[in-house]
């Protein structure tokens, strides 16, 4: 049935007027790599489950607190070692933990516009070989540096543990939210560690491949369990060009929860680091740090100059946190940083808004592109009667998406006969699943939708927020409940990054003689634009669609006051509608019965209401942004 019903959906919603918009609105282009396109220089790119990419916009706190709860406090997998220290076996680690620890170092690497590192498993003997010593001696500690007297000892084992990252004692390799791995590196605690190495191999653009081991040792007699961990970084042949205005900073400009300060749990230590873009030679011997904090001046203390970078610590007295919503303001900057090459000494500025990672504040978006939102309104039914919304994005660049059902929640407007537990389904092109949600706040993103205020009024509404690569997209919305009553998809741009759109809203469903049962399309336009509108009805039989509506109205109605701008019976009739005869042809309706308009819109958010004049059917309703 479901296989049926899609390929049904795709006929209606891709027939020739419409595949032949959809031709000339957007050039779908394969994933952009954010190396490669200026586009994506400008946001981070770290990882999810969905296409191994996840936008993020440091800018925006909201996001910021998604990403931290989504990615940053996802639990581990566990470790699964296979070895063992009596006898003594090296083993492996699962590939799902080692897999979990690389996408950890892209996430913290994003955050600083650093390109992302793969794992090598061609080195996993290597780095197990020095995790197993370490295991074998947990009275000795970690160190690099190993001879014979330590159990286990070889050749391999002391390469590695030399040109290895160390860490892992307690219980932070294995299921814990708080820590991983990979956050005890960036952390780099302790009071002899000031110089932040660990932090700064991480987090080095030069870095490009990365593997990882791990074993486990008796503590104590067997009391508890230390972890013991190796990870070997290797970087790239060449080195990129000389920028000196760039630079990798922890932690990162922009919105940063303090869940990176908290850590596991210790007392939070304020150590910040800074290095220039690797081929910059630059010298520290004179360089100054400065912070403001909201404002009010603060003294960097312990500044040392380390090659290649710089690092300091604020004092836990001074830097005192105000929690509320709109964070910390920490202005931090570098002076006195020279360039040997030039002789020019350079001076760097940025800002950290450290917020609060469980306190909730909501705030907004502004998408560069002129469309924000687009929605509709109709029956849903069972079987195929479920409402069916296509929808596109263009451009070369992926766009951030919010969307979200209403049924429950429209009673608030008077609305008797709702749907009563939505369920969303969004498809691509190819019919390939993309998300599923029943209950918006069962969703990993359900914190970004009550951020940005696009999330559902009621728990039994659905919701999800997608990263959409330039394409055609399909939206299924049904009730699990069987209800038969009214619903409402929408789709929200919440994107403020790139210029890619959101758009070319079409929608099927049942199209009833009144305004309670018409099939219902919104948009909202942040500039004045051009939209066609325009229904489908008896053209669709020749798709298959015994039940059509045969004729069909269409009225355009502004939110803001409930005014009714513009109406129409059938298209040819309306002098408006002249462009739909000439350059504007390929938007015309096929059938005379059928309604259209052409309207230029100044900004604001707008309604279009088709209704069946005559018996109920059905139909679709179509907006187009044809500037």
């Amino acid at each position: 049935m479901k296989n049926r019903l899609l390929n049904r959906l795709v006929r209606c919603l891709a027939g020739v007027p419409l595949c032949a918009v959809f031709a000339c609105s957007f050039t779908t282009t394969a994933k952009a790599q954010a190396g490669r396109n200026p586009e994506l220089r400008s946001r981070a790119l770290a990882w999810t489950e969905f296409d191994g990419s996840y936008l993020v916009d440091t800018n925006s706190r909201a996001e910021m607190l998604d990403f931290y709860w989504t990615v940053f406090a996802r639990p581990y997998p566990l470790v699964n070692w296979t070895g063992s220290t009596s006898p003594a076996v090296a083993g492996q680690t699962s590939e799902a933990w080692r897999a979990r620890c690389i996408s950890q170092i892209n996430a913290y690497r994003a955050l600083n516009y650093s390109a992302a590192i793969t794992e090598d498993p061609s080195r996993n003997d290597f780095v197990q070989a020095g995790a197993l010593v370490l295991a074998l001696n947990p009275d000795r500690g970690l160190s690099h540096t190993i001879d014979s007297t330590w159990l286990g000892y070889n050749t391999i084992a002391a390469q590695a543990l030399g040109s290895c990252l160390l860490g892992g004692f307690g219980e932070n390799l294995r299921e814990d939210p708080i820590e991983g791995l990979i956050d005890g590196f960036i952390q780099d605690g302790g009071t002899q560690n000031l110089v932040a190495g660990h932090r700064g191999a991480i987090l080095s653009e030069g870095i490009v491949r990365a593997t990882i081991g791990a074993a486990f040792a008796s503590w104590n007699g067997g009391v508890n369990t230390s972890h013991f961990a190796t990870l070997n970084l290797q970087g790239r042949d060449e080195s990129p060009s000389v920028q000196p205005e760039r630079f990798v900073a922890w932690p990162a400009p922009g919105f940063m929860p303090l869940g990176f300060f908290r850590g596991n749990g210790w007392t939070p230590f304020y150590r910040w680091s800074f290095s220039p873009r690797l081929g910059a030679t630059v010298d520290f011997t004179n360089v100054t740090v400065t912070a403001r904090v909201d404002g009010r001046s603060i003294t960097a203390r312990n500044i040392l100059a380390p090659g290649g970078g710089v690092t300091w610590e604020f004092s836990p007295s001074e830097f005192s946190f105000d929690t509320a919503p709109g964070g910390t303001s920490v202005e931090i900057t570098v002076g006195n940083v020279r360039a040997p090459q030039t002789g020019r000494t350079h001076e760097y500025h940025y800002t950290v808004r450290l917020f609060d990672e469980f306190t909730m504040a909501t705030s907004g978006f502004a998408p560069l592109s002129p469309l924000v939102n687009i929605s509709t309104r109709g029956t849903i039914g069972g079987g195929d009667a479920v409402m069916i919304a296509g929808f596109s994005v263009s451009g070369d660049v992926p766009v951030r998406v919010a969307l979200r059902t209403q049924g429950p929640g429209l009673a608030r407007f008077g609305l008797n006969n709702t749907a009563k537990e939505t369920r969303l389904q969004i498809f691509d092109a190819a019919q390939n699943k993309l998300g599923e949600n029943a209950g918006w706040r069962q969703h990993q993103d359900w914190r970004l939708l009550q951020a940005l205020n696009v999330a559902p009024s009621d728990d039994n509404e659905a919701g999800m927020v997608l990263t959409l690569w330039p394409g055609n997209y399909t939206a299924v919305v049904s009730d699990d409940a069987g209800a038969n009553g009214v619903g409402l998809v929408e789709a929200f741009n919440i994107d403020n990054l790139t210029a890619a759109k959101l758009g070319n809203l079409s929608t099927r469903g049942l199209v009833g003689a009144d305004d309670a049962t018409a099939l219902i399309a919104g948009i909202t336009l942040k500039e004045r634009r051009t939209v066609v509108i325009r229904t489908q009805g008896p053209a669709l039989t020749r798709f298959g669609v015994g039940n059509a509506v045969a004729d069909t109205v269409l009225k355009i109605v502004a939110q803001s006051d409930g005014r009714t701008i513009a109406d129409n019976d059938d298209w040819q009739s309306d002098p408006a509608n002249a462009r739909l005869k000439s350059d504007l042809a390929a938007f015309a309706p096929s059938d005379a019965r059928e309604a259209a308009l052409v309207l230029t819109l100044p900004a604001g958010a707008y309604t279009a209401i088709v209704s069946a004049k005559g018996a109920p059917g059905v139909g679709i309703v179509e907006v187009f942004d044809v500037n």
